[in-house]
Formats: structure tokens, C-alpha cells, sequence
């Protein structure tokens, strides 16, 4: 995983030099899809309408977990969220003003070596191995890698969405085109990432200044030469079962066509701080995909239970230290009947749900 780190960096360069923005974390984990195959479907009639939002928005209310007098105030994420959603932070600024420590949503995340990662040469000579990586082996085009009646409900989606990428995208290898088309489709429906908000909170957070921050994070270290990086990167990406890689496209293919309009209307529920309406919503758990670049479902699992036990501990350290903490948690992870806010129910805590 470390040396796909390095690739995923480089790819996100040359999507931002192509005036496109992939919605990927700064780990390749997020990008390099998997799942389990799904039956062949439809696709939807229509696309739905774009979503358009206007004025400040609140997103949602905060969650209260207490330990007599002490308090953790819990942000719920959801991504993606409507387009050029204007937060209306106040609620958060608050909260933050009287914290004195500050959680971070649990991800994997990436450290590298100042040798490896300041020399400009290195960079020039990922951002060639990215552009060959993500190309089908043997050059050959996507039409000719995926299996007929998946590439034509592809087609169908790419008509719809992004007509004008067909040409741009027909020789990336699938896994590439899943994170493309996301993207793509996600822009026509009024949607984007979440990384917006993620970038407004950390900017709150740094004008606290009396907040301990807490990473409740994985940080994958990458040293060693330019070249032993770029020689893992080849070899994990290449090690990755095509069957693997044809699934991931066929999961965001099903998502893109029956899932978009639940995702807008999630989106839209999250913004304006629905929470009751949240709550009788499916709100997926985690990306299948992401599972990819481990060799088994068992090293996902292990790696997604330690990232929880580093939340609820940190959490549970703040709730004994602290009189007011604010967290970010994955709002799957706050409405979840197994979820790590029931997790600290469970464990004792009182919570307050608005």
C-alpha cells in the first residue's frame, strides 16, 4: 500500500493539470476499487436533475456523548454533498472555541521521507509511471477488457454524463475509468466530495489555538529510493486480480445507475440538517472498494477494527480529560445500530441526539 501512495499522489497531479479533481483521499486505497459482483442491471431511464442549492446551509446538528460533566460533540461526514454547498459553520466555531481537543475522522493516511518526496525529479518521473499505469496492459482499449453487456451499460451512462470523455477514456484501464465516471456523473448531478468541509473544519481548528489535536489515523510511512517506490507500486497494481478490477467497475456502474438520485437526496437531507429524515435513509457503510489493495478480506477487516479501536479510544481518553471535545465521525458511524457512537452507548456514556 505504501508505494501506491506515491502513484496516487502523481495520478492527483495529473488530474488537476487536466482540470479534473478525483475524489479519492490521499491514499490510492480510495481509488483502487473492489466488490463483490452484482447482477447486471438496467440502467435508469433517466438521469435526475442536477441539484442547485442557494444561502448558508447548517449541515447537520451535533451529536452530545457525556461522561458526567465532560462532553464530545460529534460531527457527522457524508460525502458526497451538493455542489458548492456554502456551510453555515457558526454551531462548529462555538463548540471549537471552548474545546480543548479536537478528534479527526479515522482514515489511513500517508508519511513520506523528505529525500523522497522534495526532490522535483521524483515527481517528473512518477507523474510517467501514473500515465502508464493507468493504461490497460497491452494498450488495449476498455471496450476491449470489459465484457460486452457491462461496457454497454457503461456506454449508456457516459451518453448521458460525459459524452465528450469517451475518447479520453477508452484506453485507462477500469479501475481508473470507476474513479473517472464518479466523478463525472457526480458533477452533471450537482454533486462533489466532502473534502470541502474536511478543509473547512481543519481551517477552524487551526485558529484555536489552545486545541490538542488527536489523528485517529493509519499513517502508512513511505522511504526508500524513487525507484523501489515506483517498483512496488508496479508490482502491487499489477498483482491485483482482473476479476477484482472488472468488479470494482461493475459496482460503480450499479451504483451510477441506481443509486444517484438516493445520493442526491441524502446530500441534500444532510445539508439542510435533516437528521430525522437521515435516519430512516440507507446510508452505505464503507466504499467495497476499498479493499482492493489487500491481499484478503481478513487484512481489510483487521485494518478497519484497528482504525475504530484508535477512534473509541481516543474518544474515551477525551470524555475523561476533557470538559468539551469536538470529533468528526462518518455519519454511518454515528446512526449505525453498530456503529461507534452506539459502541460508546453501550459502553456507558449518555448521548444526546438532536
Amino acid at each position: 500500500m505504501k508505494a501506491l501512495h506515491f502513484l496516487g499522489y502523481a495520478i492527483k497531479i495529473l488530474e488537476k493539470n487536466a482540470g479534473a479533481s478525483l475524489l479519492v483521499s490521499s491514499t490510492l486505497a480510495s481509488m483502487l476499487l473492489a466488490a463483490t459482483p452484482l447482477q447486471a442491471q438496467e440502467a435508469q431511464a433517466a438521469p435526475p436533475e442536477e441539484i442547485v442549492v442557494t444561502g448558508r446551509l447548517p449541515g447537520p446538528p451535533l451529536w452530545r456523548v457525556s461522561n458526567g460533566d465532560n462532553h464530545l460533540y460529534l460531527f457527522g461526514y457524508l460525502s458526497p454533498i451538493p455542489q458548492d454547498m456554502v456551510w453555515e459553520s457558526t454551531n462548529v466555531e462555538a463548540v471549537l472555541a471552548r474545546s480543548q481537543e479536537y478528534l479527526s475522522r479515522p482514515v489511513i493516511d500517508m508519511d513520506a521521507s523528505a529525500a523522497l518526496m522534495m526532490n522535483p525529479l521524483n515527481w517528473v518521473r512518477a507523474i510517467g509511471l501514473a500515465k502508464r499505469l493507468m493504461r490497460n496492459p497491452d494498450e488495449k482499449r476498455l471496450e476491449e477488457v470489459v465484457p460486452p453487456a457491462l461496457y454497454q451499460r457503461y456506454t449508456k451512462l457516459r451518453a448521458q454524463y460525459f459524452p465528450k470523455k469517451a475518447r479520453e477514456l477508452e484506453v485507462l484501464r477500469p479501475l481508473i475509468v470507476a474513479s473517472r465516471m464518479q466523478n463525472l456523473v457526480f458533477k452533471k448531478a450537482g454533486l462533489e466530495s466532502a473534502e470541502p468541509i474536511g478543509k473547512k473544519i481543519e481551517s477552524l481548528v487551526k485558529k484555536q489555538r489552545q486545541l490538542h489535536t488527536t489523528k485517529t489515523e493509519i499513517v502508512e510511512r513511505l522511504d526508500g529510493s524513487y525507484q523501489e517506490a515506483a517498483a512496488s507500486a508496479e508490482a502491487l497494481l499489477t498483482s491485483i486480480p482482473f476479476q477484482q478490477e472488472l468488479a470494482c467497475f461493475e459496482w460503480q456502474v450499479n451504483r451510477l445507475e441506481q443509486e444517484l438520485s438516493a445520493m442526491q437526496e441524502r446530500a441534500l437531507t444532510w445539508a439542510k440538517g435533516n437528521v430525522d429524515a437521515l435516519r430512516d435513509m440507507v446510508i452505505p457503510d464503507k466504499d467495497p472498494c476499498d479493499s482492493l489493495v489487500y491481499r484478503s478480506s481478513a487484512d481489510a477487516a483487521k485494518v478497519d477494527a484497528e482504525l475504530e479501536q484508535l477512534w473509541l479510544s481516543a474518544a474515551e481518553q477525551a470524555l475523561a480529560n476533557n470538559r468539551s471535545t469536538f470529533a468528526v465521525l462518518s455519519m454511518n458511524e454515528i446512526l449505525a445500530a453498530d456503529g461507534l457512537l452506539a459502541r460508546l452507548r453501550a459502553a456507558g456514556y449518555s448521548v444526546r441526539e438532536p
